[in-house]
């Protein structure tokens, strides 16, 4: 990569973070070029210079965070860590870290932009979905997860348990899960 290209590129970023900051601030839809601009630093030409329109960017950064979520998941599941503690980060991960992916800005960019929610349901979720069904039947092989659980039943009691901590206001407030959460996931009400 020449000078003007890592240049170029380091003021993309700046435009992209910028955005995200006002994005989840304002909302998108109350969110100007002109507003983007001051944030990055730049001039409002230079961010049509490297994105057409609003929409364009939208779907750049929609893309650019999908791709950091799915590499940093993939990074957790074939760690050398235990199952239990790849599982916790995971879950943890995409409750809490996945930053601008949760609730109403999730919301917000998907229903702003046909192009983003077609990525996101043609892209990101397939990918997404194979890297944790795989990763569940390492649990299966391992004797962490019983056979008997359909993957598909898997999948839904971790996007019900991670749906819950996102909305819970207690969690948010806590830097980390309490382990109290993290055992009843993993071993339920009952006594054994």
């Amino acid at each position: 990569m020449t000078g003007h290209e890592r240049r170029a590129e380091k003021k993309k970023e700046s435009i992209r973070q910028a955005s995200i900051e006002l994005f989840t601030t304002m909302g998108i839809r109350k969110v100007t070029m002109n507003e983007i601009a001051d944030r990055a630093n730049v001039s409002k030409v230079s961010i049509y210079n490297y994105f057409r329109s609003k929409d364009e960017l939208i779907l750049d950064i929609m893309k650019t965070v999908c791709d950091q979520i799915l590499e940093n998941v993939k990074e957790i599941v074939e760690s050398s860590l235990s199952f239990q503690d790849k599982l916790k980060k995971v879950i943890t991960y995409k409750s809490r870290g996945s930053g601008i992916f949760k609730g109403e800005f999730l919301q917000q960019l998907l229903s702003h932009d046909q192009a983003a929610q077609e990525y996101y349901e043609r892209e990101f979720k397939p990918k997404s979905r194979l890297i944790m069904h795989r990763f569940f039947q390492e649990g299966k092989q391992t004797g962490h997860i019983a056979q008997d659980i359909p993957i598909e039943t898997i999948e839904l009691y971790v996007q019900i348990f991670q749906n819950g901590m996102e909305r819970s206001p207690l969690v948010m407030r806590t830097e980390q899960i309490p382990e109290e959460l993290i055992r009843l996931f993993f071993y339920g009400l009952m006594q054994r």
